[in-house]
């Protein structure tokens, strides 16, 4: 890992159909980095639940699991932990999962909970399975509830049509923010290719992109800081950032 630097803290808000405000952490991409900073500014924050949005370990050989177990610990213990998986923690095995499971954070592979007003659930992020997620999606939209999906790569809101879906919140990570971003515009993001449009920010009031905590390749991040987004779900009628 490349260190996490610089941590810009993100304030956005959506509305959804709840009757009170829910403030969420959405923390992404840590990739097994240090996590102390990232977890002081969650705490600073003062979230209502966490969202992991995936990639928060690379796998559990030494080395690529104890930072995010860390602070996935560290989350549950004090916080209502939602985890959806990446596409570097998809290989992970039903032992892993197990592990995962031990630290109190809820892990959501093709399903959802219920949470107070909201209905929290997750995709998986490879090709393969594509499928599989549309029948999950099918099922997910059937509940009752403020549906909030953690998605992990933001291009399937367009190539996989999830925003043709009734989920009125969607949070995804995956794009480190496009790496680099001279002026604010994005020059590269995996499944987008050059200049990619999901980054980062809230697309059309619903998909909220974090540019996530670290960096696994090793083309630095330029004019593009660590990023831990907190989310507001307001209310609708509320101003959307």
């Amino acid at each position: 890992m490349f260190g996490i630097g610089k941590l810009d803290i993100t304030e956005y808000t959506v509305t959804a159909p709840v009757t009170k405000p829910v403030r969420c952490a959405l923390v992404t991409d840590l990739h097994n980095d240090r996590w102390e900073r990232v977890y002081e500014a969650i705490k600073q924050a003062g979230p209502d639940i966490i969202l992991i949005g995936g990639d928060l370990i690379e796998d559990m050989e030494p080395g690529g699991h104890e930072e995010g177990l860390a602070v996935l610990s560290a989350c549950a213990e004090h916080y209502p932990t939602f985890y959806g998986l990446g596409d570097h923690d998809r290989f992970l095995d039903d032992a892993a999962f197990a592990v995962i499971r031990e630290t109190g954070a809820k892990l959501l592979i093709n399903d959802y909970i219920h949470y107070g007003e909201l209905v929290i659930g997750a995709v998986r992020s490879t090709a393969e399975d594509l499928e599989d997620n549309a029948v999950f999606l099918e099922r997910f939209c059937r509940a009752e509830g403020c549906r909030v999906l953690l998605c992990h790569r933001p291009e399937w809101y367009i190539k996989q049509h999830y925003r043709d879906y009734p989920i009125p919140v969607i949070v995804s990570g995956h794009a480190h923010g496009g790496q680099m971003r001279p002026f604010g515009i994005a020059l590269y993001s995996p499944g987008q290719g050059i200049f990619p449009k999901y980054t980062a920010g809230v697309h059309e009031g619903r998909l909220v992109i974090s540019r996530g905590i670290s960096n696994q390749v090793r083309l630095p991040r330029f004019w593009n800081p660590p990023e831990l987004v907190m989310l507001t779900i307001a209310p609708d009628g509320t101003r959307t950032s």
